[in-house]
């Protein structure tokens, strides 16, 4: 469920309606002034209607600078000690992943490491699916706060709990760890921070690994592509791509009929991943067209690349 009108704090509309005001007088659009700042337009789009809070002073300064103006006209609660850089948002009101990006710049597996073994007290496997789920959907829904909230609860127990858990359970617990790594890293790339989206695919793929799940192992590759591409790393982006569609097509060498249907589905594009790291390109024939959405919901691969879900 997207922000609706009344999810939006007062405050953000009106400072988001001024953003717009003095950006379209100096006739930019949102892509231009987007990319001043090193974000992207969603991003922009946002916080011009009050759904993205912007509670760090740096980036006010920037927004300012780049408009012409001081941060106290842009947002005058500043100047009167009311603005974030004195009070900051708790964090159920900020839409942002500041917890979730500190949580993960340690590692919150080890003091699961560090424990004496033992489940006790661990939630089913049945309601920490479900989280995983609530988390995907809050993702998509660019629902940052929630996201962040649910993130540093659920990740250290995913994380103890897949290496406690019994073997008969354990490959599934690690694959809900992938899951929420790769959901993770979905909603850093949509904040443009592509670091921390890095080293949350990277946890991805290991947890998927893991998991014994390949396909959430290219997934993980997936996701990495795409913080190489915020981070304009583009040979990495390059690279990373072709590692997982050479192994999916040296697999399936000679043998597709052998293979699961959600396997052979990717293999007919390579443009399928590689196409964020090349960039656009002049439109052309070629003779292998990229997958549609509708192709990949018919063999149930979407899910795979799109929510983390398993086939």
């Amino acid at each position: 469920m997207k922000p609706t009108g009344k999810d939006v704090d007062p405050q953000d509309r009106v400072f988001g309606q001024r953003v717009q005001k003095l950006r379209k007088e100096q006739r930019r659009t949102q892509a231009e002034f987007a990319a001043a700042l090193g974000k992207t337009s969603s991003w922009m789009s946002q916080v011009e209607r009050g759904i993205q809070p912007v509670q760090r002073m740096d980036l006010l300064q920037q927004i300012a600078d780049e408009l012409g103006v001081s941060v106290q006209q842009l947002r005058p609660s500043v100047a009167d000690g009311s603005g974030p850089s004195q009070h900051p948002a708790p964090l159920s009101l900020s839409n942002d992943l500041d917890e979730t990006r500190r949580l993960i710049s340690g590692h919150p597996a080890l003091r699961a490491l560090l424990a004496s073994p033992g489940t006790e007290g661990a939630r089913s496997v049945e309601a920490l699916r479900k989280d995983v789920d609530d988390l995907w959907e809050l993702t998509h829904a660019a629902r940052m706060a929630q996201v962040s909230v649910l993130a540093v609860e659920l990740l250290p127990e995913l994380e103890r709990t897949a290496r406690m858990a019994p073997d008969e359970t354990r490959s599934e617990l690690f694959l809900l760890l992938s899951r929420t790594y790769q959901a993770l890293s979905a909603a850093f790339v949509r904040q443009d921070e592509a670091d921390a989206a890095w080293v949350a695919a990277d946890r991805a793929i290991f947890a998927a690994e893991r998991s014994g799940d390949p396909l959430h192992v290219c997934a993980g590759v997936f996701r990495m592509t795409q913080a190489f591409v915020r981070l304009r790393s583009l040979g990495q982006a390059e690279h990373a791509a072709r590692t997982a569609i050479d192994a999916l097509e040296e697999q399936g060498a000679g043998r597709r009929r052998l293979c699961p249907s959600s396997v052979r589905s990717i293999w007919p594009s390579r443009s399928f991943t590689r196409e964020p790291a090349l960039g656009p390109k002049p439109r052309r024939r070629s003779p292998r067209p990229a997958l549609s959405r509708r192709s990949l919901a018919r063999t149930g691969t979407t899910s795979t690349w799109s929510s983390g879900r398993s086939t």
